[in-house]
């Protein structure tokens, strides 16, 4: 019913799940066009947060696939959902600043806040890209790319961008060994951000290796 909603007239509907599906029909449930799911029991106060956000969006301008100013002109030449984003950030500041630009052009978003749980999250979701912070305590971005790369499956390929305040070679070259596909600085600026998602994401030609 999703899949058949999405395709027709009425494709500017929000189209959310009851209850997560099991991990291996996650990719084939947002290929149909549910774009988020509820968990039961359903509380109320939870249900008006999403019903308010919703159409906040909704006079925003922003529709059920995240199609903004940005995306929604990548949307209208082929992209027909919005990229799903995993923001690896433990500075609580920089965290919300990065999923508010990644919001704002349209993109759907997760966090993780070091990079053990980051792991843990990859192989539990299908993320279209990784924002990966590189110094965080316990495991930090390079460890945690590394781990990454080593694992066998969909997650082992997942574009992974480097995102630190050291802008020396040296520091572009640790990235590049470890695993990671390209570089953002920091400050981290809204136009670089769309930039990255653009040519990893958006781009069918993206490069297979990394251009730092």
């Amino acid at each position: 019913m999703a899949r058949e909603i999405s395709q027709s007239e009425m494709n500017n509907l929000f189209i959310w799940g009851l209850s997560p599906p099991q991990e291996r029909n996650v990719q084939r449930f947002r290929e149909a066009g549910i774009q988020n799911f509820l968990n039961r029991p359903i509380r109320r106060d939870r249900l008006f947060q999403i019903l308010r956000r919703l159409f906040e969006e909704r006079e925003k301008g922003v529709g059920p696939n995240g199609s903004q100013k940005g995306l929604e002109k990548q949307k209208n030449e082929g992209v027909k959902r919005s990229p799903f984003i995993l923001v690896v950030e433990d500075n609580p500041v920089n965290q919300k600043m990065m999923v508010k630009i990644l919001e704002k052009i349209g993109c759907r978003v997760d966090t993780a806040e070091n990079g053990i749980e980051a792991i843990k999250k990859i192989s539990q979701s299908i993320y279209d890209l990784v924002f990966m912070d590189c110094q965080m305590p316990g495991m930090d971005g390079y460890e945690a790319t590394s781990e990454i790369r080593r694992r066998v499956g969909p997650c082992q390929h997942i574009p992974i961008i480097a995102v630190t305040a050291n802008a020396m070679q040296g520091d572009q070259e640790a990235c590049l060994k470890a695993g990671m596909n390209d570089y953002l600085p920091k400050p981290v600026q809204k136009e670089r951000v769309f930039e990255m998602i653009k040519k990893w994401v958006l781009d069918n030609s993206k490069p297979e290796r990394s251009t730092l």
